[in-house]
Formats: C-alpha cells, structure tokens, sequence
C-alpha cells in the first residue's frame, strides 16, 4: 500500500521521497536517487546521541534492526540493501557537512535536469 502511494506520488514529479527501499522500488520514474552514507560506527554514534541511549545498547538494537531489515528486503523485493550500485550518488556523511550535502544534492539534479533538455 505504501509502495503504490510512493510510486503514484513520484510519478507526479517534483517530489522528493524518502523511503529504505523507495531508491529501487522507484528506479524507472526518479530523476536522482541518492543514498547517504557513513560507518556503522558514527551510525551508532550518532543514533547513541540523538537518542540519549548507551552505546552498546544502541549497538546491538540497530545490528538487529539492520539484520531484519536486509532479510525482509530481500524476501520482499529481491532487494540487496547494502548494494549502492544502481545509486546515481552517494554520499559519505562523514566527509560532508548537512548543508554540503545538500548543495552536492542540488547540483548533481542540476546536472541531470540540464542533460534532459
């Protein structure tokens, strides 16, 4: 149900969708698809933080989580998870700051919507 509401709104166009599996579920109507990245170690950093949790707690949630996550895509949807390959970019946000993010995000839609024309 969701997978048909996301496609029905990408093939709007002019939206962004932000979904763990959206990138390969929507690969014949996006115009950019992006996965930003960074080690398991900042991950855990930084969901510790955010969340006000112990790390080893956090280790051990998100391992588990991850784990599930990469089994049911695959059953579901013959999706790899940890396969960027058919990503346009991808970002290490260990390298870059939000803002750079996004300003590398613009530019390579830039690029793209240019070379449509």
């Amino acid at each position: 149900m969701l997978d048909n509401l996301a496609r029905r709104e990408a093939e709007k166009g002019a939206v962004v969708i932000d979904g763990h599996a959206a990138p390969w579920l929507l690969k014949d109507v996006a115009t950019l698809r992006v996965a930003i990245i960074a080690s398991f170690e900042t991950r855990i950093k930084r969901l510790a933080q955010r969340d006000g949790k112990p790390i080893e707690e956090v280790r051990k949630e998100t391992l588990q989580r991850e784990e599930s996550e990469h089994r049911r895509y695959l059953r579901l949807y013959n999706i790899d998870t940890s396969n960027f390959s058919e990503f346009d970019l991808v970002i290490n946000s260990e390298r870059f700051s939000p803002d750079d993010i996004v300003e590398i995000i613009l530019k390579a839609l830039e690029a793209i919507c240019k070379s449509m024309k």
